[in-house]
């Protein structure tokens, strides 16, 4: 429901997110309130639709939206909490702003959690749009995976015992809430992706385009009081891509793509080659 007159909105039920910090889908309230032009309270709460296991999860959160810092700037500021079990899970202030002005615009988030005391997200995107219709896009976005949280203990168990806990509550039992937090950010590692390219049109029917892509997820170090090996590193994963596609080449609305992408790890090297047609 939402009131023009009032200012007003709500939404009740299955929820994909929209904002606030709120990563995942959810079952529950989200509400916002218009108090001056262009600026906007929102409000939400509820439950995790994903079942883990056997624990117990809500969330709730506030944010405020401004649509317009200045004529090109909008954003929002976040406080989202999370709990697990009647523990906390995560516990994230962050920021999203946004920039558009002409063919250029940018988008940013910064999530930091504040029971783990480190950054969740740092991510930045862009794309600039040329009068000739050249696009350049560009990435750059670094993140926990998965996200900071003390339900990811759940997934680093000692193999060796004579049973897996299913709810925090019962690795409680046994460690101390400082020490299971520390144990997730342990094993929580972080993924690097960085991406530049661009396409530009010869003709009204053909247009050329190139990207680099770079990708590392960090390692995660062994914990020899659970009995928990590690992992190593992926290294730097590049990859080179160029495209060529095609329009309306034997219809109005059929589209050809051919994309040769060489790809180069720390323990291979390799091409891809590739037709799609819509």
């Amino acid at each position: 429901h939402k009131s023009f007159g009032l200012g007003t909105n709500f939404r009740v039920g299955r929820q994909s997110p929209t904002g606030g910090g709120v990563l995942h889908r959810f079952d529950g309230l989200q509400a916002g309130y218009s108090f001056v032009p262009k600026w906007r309270i929102n409000a939400v709460a509820g439950v995790p639709m994903d079942r883990l296991l056997s624990t117990k999860r809500k969330l709730y959160g506030a944010w405020i939206d401004a649509e317009a810092l200045t004529s090109e700037i909008s954003g929002s500021l976040y406080f989202n909490q999370q709990k697990i079990d009647g523990y906390l899970d995560r516990r994230a202030v962050g920021t999203e702003l946004r920039y558009f002005s002409g063919g250029v615009s940018v988008n940013s988030q910064l999530d930091y959690d504040q029971l783990f005391k480190g950054l969740n997200i740092a991510s930045v995107q862009g794309t600039w749009q040329f009068p000739d219709n050249s696009v350049i896009n560009f990435l750059y976005d670094r993140r926990a995976t998965s996200m900071l949280s003390l339900s990811n203990v759940l997934f680093f168990q000692d193999p060796l015992a004579a049973r897996q806990a299913e709810t925090v509550a019962e690795l409680v039992a046994s460690s101390s809430e400082f020490q299971l937090q520390q144990q997730a950010k342990a094993v929580t590692p972080y993924q690097k992706q960085m991406m530049i390219g661009g396409t530009t049109p010869i003709n009204e029917k053909w247009q050329i385009g190139a990207d680099l892509n770079l990708t590392n997820v960090e390692a995660v170090p062994a914990i020899p009081s659970i009995n928990f090996e590690g992992f190593p590193s992926t290294g730097n994963l590049w990859s080179l891509g160029t495209q060529l596609i095609g329009s309306n080449l034997y219809s109005e609305k059929d589209t050809h793509v051919f994309v040769v992408t060489y790809l180069k790890g720390p323990v291979y090297n390799g091409l891809q080659m590739s037709y799609n047609n819509m």
